[in-house]
Formats: structure tokens, sequence, C-alpha cells
């Protein structure tokens, strides 16, 4: 899975989302209950909305991870417990000063 596939979902979790249909009216849940063809066309309604929303990445940049980890990390693949063909994906990752809390860049 890439970075890129995790996507922020918050837009479909607002809370105005659930309370408004596409016209902006309230919506009435005995409306959402209903059995037939009102309950089908509420339900097309819905599903065109919810598909209406473009989700964006969660993050626009990789998370770093904490210091120590990025340490040991750096000591297996010293010891080439890591084999050489991974170690730049693990020597390039950036960490956190968990005491000051700012990213670092590794080097």
């Amino acid at each position: 899975m890439q970075q890129s596939e995790i996507l922020n979902i918050k837009e479909l979790a607002e809370p105005k989302r659930w309370l408004q249909d596409k016209t902006g009216e309230k919506v009435r849940w005995s409306d959402v209950m209903e059995a037939g063809r009102s309950r089908q066309r509420r339900q097309k309604q819905v599903s065109k909305t919810i598909e209406s929303i473009e989700l964006m990445p969660a993050y626009d940049k990789p998370l770093p991870i904490q210091k120590a980890l990025y340490y040991d990390l750096l000591s297996l693949c010293n010891s080439q417990a890591i084999p050489h063909h991974y170690q730049p994906f693990y020597r390039n990752l950036s960490f956190c000063d968990t005491e000051s809390g700012h990213d670092e860049d590794s080097d």
C-alpha cells in the first residue's frame, strides 16, 4: 500500500452529510426507513451524493518516526540484518525529535 492510497474520509463523516439530503433539506429518518420506491429513490440520491465527493490524500508528506526507532533501524542496516537493497528506504526515513516535537531530516 502506498501513502497516496491513504485517504482522508473526514468529508464523509461530516454531520451535515447525514442530516441533509443533496438539496439541503433535512433528512427525515422515517423516509430513510420507508420501504418501496421512495426508499430506492432515496438510496440512489445518497449514492450519487457520496460518489460526487472527491477524497483527498490524508497526508501531504511521509509521517516521521520516533528518533529512537530511526536509530534502531540504522543499527539493523549497519549489521546487515536488513538486506542491502532495502536499506535506502530505511536510511531516508524522516524522524521526529520527541523532546522538541519537530521533524528532522535523516542523512
